[in-house]
């Protein structure tokens, strides 16, 4: 089971996520969002270049703590459409691991809700296609209980 999975009910939770009002209304916004034309030309598209920072390289055992996009806008980087969160952390990661990824322990304590991290980014994505050079652990990692 899957953070992701559990925030859009697709599936059911031991631990079932309580979501408020506005949160169901988010989802719901971003559900009824068209989907992107696989049809159009590359350079006319939105895509979002994502990547994330875990507390370490093990998928079962270790955290995401962050997430950043960048949007490539009709073939071009645009800076302007940029995207980061922290996701807070009941326990910070090491000190060798906050020196890799330079998120330190008071901003991994004090970062945003589970929940309302990954509704941001699903707001910021839309239904845009999603672009990583890591794709398969950043997936994992996003989508991890």
């Amino acid at each position: 089971m899957t953070w992701l999975a559990r925030l859009l009910g697709r599936t059911r939770a031991l631990r079932e996520i309580v979501l408020s009002p506005q949160q169901q209304r988010l989802i719901e916004e971003w559900r009824r969002l068209p989907a992107a034309n696989p049809d159009t030309l590359h350079h006319r598209c939105r895509y979002v270049v994502v990547d994330v920072e875990t507390s370490g390289l093990n998928m079962k055992r270790d955290r995401l703590i962050s997430i950043g996009a960048v949007a490539l806008v009709d073939g071009r980087i645009d800076f302007k459409d940029a995207f980061q969160v922290v996701l807070r952390q009941d326990q910070v990661s090491s000190h060798e691991n906050i020196l890799i990824h330079g998120i330190g322990g008071s901003t991994q304590s004090s970062g945003a809700e589970p929940a309302d991290a990954l509704l941001s980014f699903l707001r910021y994505t839309g239904k845009a296609p999603l672009v990583a050079y890591h794709a398969f652990f950043d997936q994992a990692m996003i989508e991890k209980p």
